[in-house]
């Protein structure tokens, strides 16, 4: 409504403009822009709102579902890539992520620790979203580890297809890709 008011009143004040100017051409360009401008607007208002019901769903969804990639292939930034690993993997349950991969990076800084991406802890920052094709779902969440911030971006796609995408502060960041499972539980009732 309010995208439909701010329009009508920059339409008529460039169609008064126009009119003193008394050409056609600039009358017409003006009328296309502001049909541009308001169709702008409608779709802009009607994929927000279908932003946030998808975003409500796609948390519902992963509230009730356990997510377990195993990474078979692993794609350093600067060195080479690395095939047929079986060991490896990520699960997100509930508030944790339980990370076991193999890394290979250059490390900007200094590092107090030596045991690599093999931890479990709590994440923060959590969003899920479609991905660009609409053929899977990106979680995206943030945790720390010591001296380090991780931030993690696994994308499952329905064909269960899994990429994993690894940005330590500090350091290279690093791509997994593999298989994910599902596995649905009862969501924990809210604790008033």
């Amino acid at each position: 409504m309010a995208y439909q008011r701010d329009i009508s009143m920059v339409y008529q004040r460039d169609i008064s403009m126009a009119s003193r100017n008394k050409t056609y051409i600039h009358q017409l360009l003006l009328l296309l822009r502001h049909m541009l401008m308001f169709a702008t607007c409608m779709v802009a208002g009607i994929t927000d709102t279908w932003a946030q019901d998808s975003d409500v769903k796609l948390a519902e969804w992963f509230k009730t579902t356990q997510i377990n990639v195993s990474v078979t292939d692993m794609y350093p930034l600067k060195y080479s890539e690395k095939h047929g690993l079986w060991e490896f993997s990520l699960t997100l349950r509930n508030d944790s992520a339980l990370v076991y991969l193999p890394y290979v990076g250059q490390v900007y800084t200094t590092v107090f620790h030596g045991d690599g991406l093999n931890f479990d802890h709590k994440y923060s920052d959590m969003k899920v979203a479609y991905s660009r094709k609409h053929d899977g779902k990106v979680i995206t969440f943030m945790l720390r580890h010591k001296t380090i911030d991780y931030r993690f971006a696994v994308t499952v796609y329905d064909n269960q297809n899994a990429t994993i995408v690894v940005m330590p502060t500090g350091a290279d960041m690093c791509r997994y890709e593999g298989k994910w499972t599902a596995q649905s539980f009862a969501a924990k009732p809210a604790i008033p």
